[in-house]
């Protein structure tokens, strides 16, 4: 039987700490010392981590499905001139951007409770011109492309790379979240927009 590999987000010590504080507020052990070294907690918080890494994953992997439909809506609608075809790919596009907008909006929540020190917001407004519709947004849908390689970038080395320790102080600034939030925001405002 083969030892199970062991994430290395599970020695990370701000997750560690989040899902210790969820497990005594639920247990009220605040006043209680040797619970932190109770192999069952600690199994217990191992396995939250786990649960958190998956539905992170998943999230990511909805996320770039999602970005990728657009992109395929977007294709379809710079080739289709009119007629039912054209509407189909129309809402295509708009329930694509509706679901990149949720998926960023759902990994965005589930980071910012973990990350409570970071900034999770900036002044970003997505940005438009005249000759942007022509091109069917595409300097918008760069900037989208751009954003959640960032988004997943940071994550993947802050949870997933074994041979990396980051400290949230290097990962302050435009981080994971702001990223997040850009992607959220530029969707919105794309999903208004006229095709």
């Amino acid at each position: 039987m083969e030892a199970e590999a062991i994430p290395p987000a599970r020695q990370n010590s701000i997750l560690r700490t989040h899902f210790r504080k969820q497990f005594a507020a639920m247990r009220s052990l605040h006043n209680s010392p040797s619970w932190r070294n109770d192999p069952f907690i600690e199994d217990f918080i191992d396995r939250q981590i786990d649960h958190y890494l998956v539905e992170l994953q998943d999230k990511l992997a909805g996320l770039r499905a999602y970005l990728d439909q657009v992109q395929v809506s977007r294709t379809a609608l710079l080739e289709l001139a009119s007629g039912e075809d054209r509407r189909s790919a129309v809402r295509q596009w708009e329930n694509s951007l509706k679901q990149v907008e949720r998926h960023s909006g759902d990994i965005w929540n589930q980071l910012r409770y973990v990350f409570t020190g970071l900034e999770d917001k900036d002044r970003f407004k997505p940005r438009f011109n005249t000759n942007d519709k022509e091109s069917l947004f595409q300097p918008q849908m760069q900037y989208l492309e751009e954003e959640v390689a960032e988004a997943e970038k940071e994550i993947q080395l802050y949870f997933f790379e074994a041979s990396r320790t980051i400290a949230v102080e290097d990962i302050k600034g435009e981080n994971m979240l702001i990223h997040l939030y850009h992607v959220r925001q530029m969707a919105k405002k794309l999903k208004g927009e006229k095709c």
